[in-house]
């Protein structure tokens, strides 16, 4: 009995942390000539489908001290061949970012429609 609760416990923790943002705490080094520095720092991942106006991500409060180098890639379905996906980073804090996605359809550019495409996102920093 105890194995199954346990597992239960799993399944449900792995369902509300692909719900919400991850929060990684990792060890940055910086190597010179003559030192060695390690520090602690963050890396947030999220992922959300897309919404016509931007997706904004807000990170925990006081997680970077100076805006994180952010990532972001975009997941299409199955589309025509005439047609690209761009990310753009509009805005970029150290308490949010702003990310736009742009269609390019044969030379025609417009902004992606809400559900197009699904924006997975990683900022890391201290």
């Amino acid at each position: 009995m105890k194995r199954l609760l346990f597992l239960i416990f799993l399944l449900t923790m792995h369902s509300f942390m692909c719900a919400v943002m991850t929060t990684y705490e990792v060890t940055a080094v910086v190597i010179t000539t003559n030192s060695i520095e390690r520090f602690p720092a963050y890396m947030v991942t999220d992922q959300e489908p897309y919404v016509n106006g931007g997706l904004i991500f807000t990170f925990p409060t006081g997680l970077f001290t100076s805006p994180p180098t952010i990532s972001a890639t975009i997941e299409t379905p199955l589309h025509a061949s005439t047609i690209t996906y761009t990310a753009e980073i509009c805005t970029e804090t150290i308490n949010f970012a702003e990310i736009m996605v742009y269609e390019n359809n044969s030379g025609v550019l417009s902004e992606a429609g809400t559900g197009t495409v699904t924006v997975h996102f990683t900022a890391t920093g201290t």
